[in-house]
């Protein structure tokens, strides 16, 4: 059984999802919001029967679709669902993660219909969606320890569930920006970056998003004006970090990154290389590897066919760049492409 989120087609679910051809069915098509910017298990339900869903804008068209709703819950699998604003807290919000603890549930918002500091960040509710609290207040130095700002994701850690990992940028003080942990399901929160992540966080960052693996290992991706400024990993939950290498093909004598740039096009009579590209912000994923602690995935925008078609790893068309990182590895050997040819470039 799988599930799901579509930009804007709402949540769907396979329960055939080993076969060659799996079928899909929609399962929110009479809720208010078909854009789905999250999407996770209840922890506290072992029987993964409780769903929650967060509604957000992050469609390459110009962000189109749905009005941001708050969330959708479901009990039962995702036969029902029901739609939970705190009342209409988040109402308006895009909601970029969600960690759901039974009656604990923590947004992480990115951005609104009306974006003011007092609608992003973090909110939290102990009453299972009832009612939320803003977490993500001032200069952080109020009683959760979280300043306001930006937050662009929020991670759970899969063997301590109390643990959690989020964002704050565009903080009116830049050395409040950077990457935070909360060890109790998000009531109080402590800065855990470091200078080098912190420097790659300022008035150009579009995108933060974390991967936290079980074995306390973290990874943290810092995207700027649409492409990967850097990417950054913890062995020991957050307390130190060490920066790896930035995945890139060799196109014709020049090195090219996840989001390869772009017009934003292509316009009738437009060559083919002016297909869209440096768009991180909405076109970037990263997930640890749930076996091997030192291995990450990540995916960006598509192939630059405009340097060279086929691409240096046999790519003709505009699909995604897909890469596994191993940070084992030596520095300058530490990625791998995962599509369509291991035969080209580095296997």
């Amino acid at each position: 059984i799988l599930y799901a989120g579509g930009t804007n087609s709402g949540v769907w679910r396979t329960t055939n999802a080993l076969l060659p051809q799996p079928t899909w069915e929609p399962l929110t098509d009479d809720m208010p919001g078909q854009s789905i910017g999250a999407l996770v298990f209840d922890l506290a339900d072992a029987t993964r029967q409780t769903i929650w869903a967060g509604i957000g804008l992050y469609s390459a068209y110009g962000r189109v679709g749905s009005a941001r709703a708050g969330l959708l819950q479901t009990t039962d699998g995702g036969d029902s669902w029901t739609v939970v604003d705190g009342g209409g807290v988040l109402a308006g919000m895009n909601v970029s993660g969600i960690v759901a603890r039974g009656n604990n549930v923590v947004v992480s918002v990115n951005t609104a219909d009306a974006f003011t500091m007092a609608n992003i960040g973090i909110f939290r509710s102990t009453d299972g969606g009832a009612n939320f609290t803003r977490m993500s207040v001032g200069d952080g130095t109020g009683a959760t320890g979280l300043p306001e700002g930006v937050s662009y994701d929020l991670a759970n850690d899969p063997i301590n569930t109390n643990t959690m990992y989020t964002s704050i940028a565009f903080n009116a003080d830049p050395a409040r920006n950077g990457v935070y942990k909360s060890t109790n399901g998000g009531a109080t929160w402590t800065k855990v970056s470091n200078a080098a992540i912190d420097a790659l966080i300022g008035s150009g960052t579009s995108n933060l998003e974390i991967a936290v693996g079980r074995s306390n290992n973290v990874y943290v991706a810092v995207v700027n004006t649409g492409v990967l400024a850097g990417i950054f990993r913890s062995g020991d939950g957050g307390a130190t970090w060490t920066q790896m290498d930035t995945p890139v093909t060799n196109e014709g004598g020049t090195n090219v990154g996840l989001n390869p740039g772009g017009g934003k096009g292509p316009a009738p009579g437009s060559p083919p290389e002016q297909i869209a590209g440096g768009q991180g912000a909405i076109h970037f994923s990263i997930v640890a590897d749930p076996s091997n602690p030192n291995l990450v995935y990540v995916g960006g925008d598509r192939q630059p066919l405009e340097f060279q078609n086929p691409t240096s790893i046999g790519a003709n068309d505009y699909s995604g760049r897909l890469f596994r990182g191993d940070a084992s590895q030596a520095a300058g050997n530490q990625w791998y492409h995962l599509t369509h040819s291991n035969a080209l470039g580095i296997a």
